[in-house]
């Protein structure tokens, strides 16, 4: 995995001991010699990192609730449904109905 490995060996064409990426804009490319092609090097917009943390918590909690499975003293869920538009993305969750009482 490429994702994974230092960046330090992408050349840029650049003389001396500048570092490659240092220099690099949004929608760049660099080679690189050990793919031996040129790859593009984007910058991820900070509010798409946060809606991803997000993401990963909620299905975090929704894979937790489905390990549970039925118990007395936890809501059941259903399903999980996504509605996903061009701009945003909904999480539905079908739960079971609790009448009366306090939660």
């Amino acid at each position: 995995v490429v994702a994974s490995r230092s960046l330090s060996h992408l050349s840029t064409g650049s003389k001396g001991g500048e570092d490659p990426l240092a220099s690099r804009r949004a929608g760049s490319t660099v080679f690189c010699p050990t793919l031996s092609a040129h790859i593009a090097v984007p910058a991820i917009p900070p509010k798409y990192l946060r809606w991803l943390k997000q993401r990963r918590l909620a299905t975090k909690e929704v894979r937790n609730m489905m390990r549970i499975g039925r118990h007395k003293n936890v809501v059941h869920l259903y399903e999980v449904l996504e509605m996903v538009q061009d701009s945003k993305s909904t999480m539905f969750l079908i739960l079971e109905l609790v009448r009366g009482g306090e939660l």
